[in-house]
């Protein structure tokens, strides 16, 4: 840029610190609201239109920061206000053109060193890059809107399932609780028996006992695996067998362990 235009861009770059400045004494639960929301970006928009406008102007590449400004506003608005304020900025383009290729010209940006400023502003071309600005800020807020939509419903329908998740894992806790409240009540039923309880399932394996049935068991063995692993197999299978398939004249069958006969009752 030229010389000329320094002490214009420096002012533009301390107005910005000024604004963020007030925008952090102020905090974040002032600015939490739409509106000022729309003051913060109205005011960086007005000092990135002062900055383009003394850096050759919207012909300048750094003319499609306002694209960022659009975009910031589509992902923190709804919708609604995201579209209106893409529409202001891009009206802000369009009279900032306006305004440069009419009454108040750009200053010019030099390519190098040696090279001197045009004696006057293509309107015509000037014009051209302010719609080419306004169209690509529009467009790129409606876009980020779209997939916002997209990726805000996407976020609820999962906020949706977690929560039904949520809900069935609490019903299965509030259910193992009971099951294990009934299995507590009715281990405390059995161990109060003074006969032997044993539940077998069909392949062999012991799933519940009282203390009466210890005895069946060495001292030192844990009672929930496999009792054929324990005693003699034909016996424990002769057992299953019996419980299996009830016969008629052996309802009390007599079962012997470790030398030790026992009277035993069953049912499927």
């Amino acid at each position: 840029v030229r010389p000329e235009s320094a002490p214009y861009l420096w002012g533009g770059v301390v107005t910005l610190a000024a604004l963020n400045a007030a925008w952090s004494l102020l905090g974040s639960r002032r600015l939490a609201s739409q509106r000022a929301f729309v003051v913060q970006v109205a005011g960086d928009v007005a000092a990135l239109g002062w900055l383009i406008h003394h850096a050759g102007g919207l012909q300048n590449p750094f003319a499609s920061f306002f694209v960022f400004h659009a975009a910031i506003a589509a992902v923190a608005l709804e919708a609604r206000q995201a579209r209106k304020i893409a529409i202001a900025i891009a009206g802000f383009v369009l009279a900032l053109a306006a305004v440069e290729a009419s009454v108040l010209p750009p200053d010019c940006l030099l390519r190098n060193a040696e090279s001197a400023c045009s004696a006057g502003v293509d309107w015509l071309f000037h014009l051209a890059a302010g719609a080419a600005v306004a169209a690509m800020v529009v467009g790129c807020a409606f876009i980020v809107v779209a997939l916002v939509r997209v990726l805000r419903a996407e976020r609820e329908r999962l906020a949706q399932v977690t929560s039904t998740l949520v809900t069935r894992a609490e019903e299965l806790t509030v259910v193992k609780t009971q099951v294990q409240q009934e299995q507590e009540q009715l281990q405390t039923i059995i161990d109060r028996m003074a006969d032997a309880v044993i539940y077998v399932t069909p392949d062999g394996i012991v799933r519940l006992r009282n203390r009466a049935a210890q005895q069946f068991w060495p001292k030192g063995v844990r009672a929930d695996g496999d009792p054929k692993n324990l005693h003699p197999p034909e016996e424990w299978m002769r057992l299953i067998e019996k419980a299996s398939v009830q016969k008629a004249g052996e309802l009390h069958p007599i079962f012997q362990v470790n030398s030790r006969s026992y009277e035993f009752s069953y049912a499927r």
